[in-house]
C-alpha cells in the first residue's frame, strides 16, 4: 500500500498497481523526478498522476530500474558472452524518451578495470543505478558477498566507456544527488564519496561520525542510512553488539559531514528512516 502527503499530516492512499506477484514487489521512489514505481519479476509499473499506473515488460534478466536523464534504465544480468567460465555478466538497458522498446546498453571498460572487476567478483550482476545528474552510474555487489562485502561503481565517461572502482570492504547504501547536482555515494559505514576526476574519494565522514558516537564504525556492528540536502545531512544509525539489544541514533550534520549532532529516540520510539527534501 502506498500513501502520499503534501504536508506530512493528511495522507491519501494511492491506487494499487496491477501486481501479479505482490510478495516479490519492490517499491522505488525518486522524489527529484516526482516518480513512484514498483518492480516485480519481469514487469515495471510506474505511476502517472493523471492516467494512473502504466505497466511495461522488463528485459529478461533485469531486476531493478531508475528514471532520469535519458529516460528509463533497467539493470541486472544476462547470459555471459565475454567472460570465460562465467554464466552471467552485468547488463543494462535503456528506454529513451519517445522510444517503443528497451535497447541494450553496451558496458565497455578499460582492460585493467574489467580484468580486476571480473577477478574480484563484481562483473556478474548490477544492483543499483543512478540517473539523476552528472554521469550515468551503475553499481554491483561482490558475487561472494558473504565473505567480501565490497561493491563496485561503474561510472560512465563522456566517451561512453565506464570506469570501474571497487569500494573494498564497503557496502553501498545509496547514490544521491549532492551539492551542485553532483552524485554522492553513501556507504553503510556512514562514509560519503565524491567523484574527483575519474576516482571516487572518501570525505572522511565515517571517522567524524565515529568520533561523535564514541565508537568505531565497524561494518559488522553498524548500519548507517544518510539523506542529503545540499550541505545538510540527516541520518539513522543502528548499532549491533553481541549480547546487547540494538541501539538507534538520529544524526545530523550542517556542514557536509565534518561535525555531527547525535540524539537517541525518546519514550521508546523507533527510528525507521531519514529523508531530506
Amino acid at each position: 500500500r502506498l500513501f502520499t502527503s503534501q504536508t506530512g499530516e493528511a495522507w491519501k492512499e494511492l491506487s494499487s498497481p496491477p501486481l501479479e506477484n505482490p510478495s516479490e514487489a519492490q517499491v522505488g521512489l525518486q522524489p527529484h523526478c516526482d516518480q513512484i514505481f514498483v518492480i516485480e519479476p519481469g514487469r515495471l509499473h510506474c505511476l502517472d498522476r493523471a492516467a494512473g499506473w502504466r505497466t511495461f515488460s522488463l528485459p529478461d534478466g533485469a531486476k531493478w530500474a531508475g528514471v532520469g536523464s535519458g529516460g528509463w534504465w533497467a539493470i541486472g544480468s544476462r547470459s555471459s558472452t565475454r567472460v570465460r567460465n562465467a554464466d552471467r555478466e552485468v547488463a543494462a538497458w535503456n528506454w529513451a524518451d519517445g522510444a517503443s522498446e528497451w535497447s541494450a546498453v553496451r558496458i565497455r571498460a578499460p582492460w585493467w578495470d574489467a580484468y580486476r572487476t571480473i577477478r574480484d567478483g563484481g562483473f556478474e550482476d548490477l544492483r543499483a543505478v543512478y540517473t539523476q545528474s552528472g554521469p550515468l552510474m551503475f553499481a554491483s555487489q561482490c558475487a561472494w558477498f558473504l565473505d567480501d562485502p565490497s561493491w563496485f561503481l561503474f561510472t560512465r565517461r563522456s566517451s561512453g566507456e565506464f570506469d570501474i572502482q571497487r569500494l573494498r570492504d564497503r557496502e553501498l547504501a545509496s547514490i544521491q544527488r549532492g551539492p551542485g547536482d553532483r552524485p554522492v555515494v553513501v556507504t553503510t559505514d556512514g562514509e560519503l564519496w565524491d567523484l574527483k576526476g575519474r576516482r571516487w574519494r572518501p570525505r572522511g565522514t565515517a571517522e567524524h561520525l565515529s568520533n561523535a558516537l564514541g565508537s568505531s564504525m565497524r561494518s559488522d556492528q553498524h548500519r548507517v542510512q544518510l539523506a542529503l540536502a545540499d550541505e545538510e545531512i540527516y541520518g539513522v544509525v543502528r548499532r549491533f553488539r553481541h549480547g546487547q539489544s540494538e541501539q538507534q541514533f538520529a544524526v545530523r550534520s550542517a556542514d557536509g559531514g565534518r561535525s555531527w549532532a547525535v540524539r537517541s529516540p525518546e519514550n521508546g520510539s523507533r527510528l525507521i528512516a531519514a529523508w531530506a527534501i
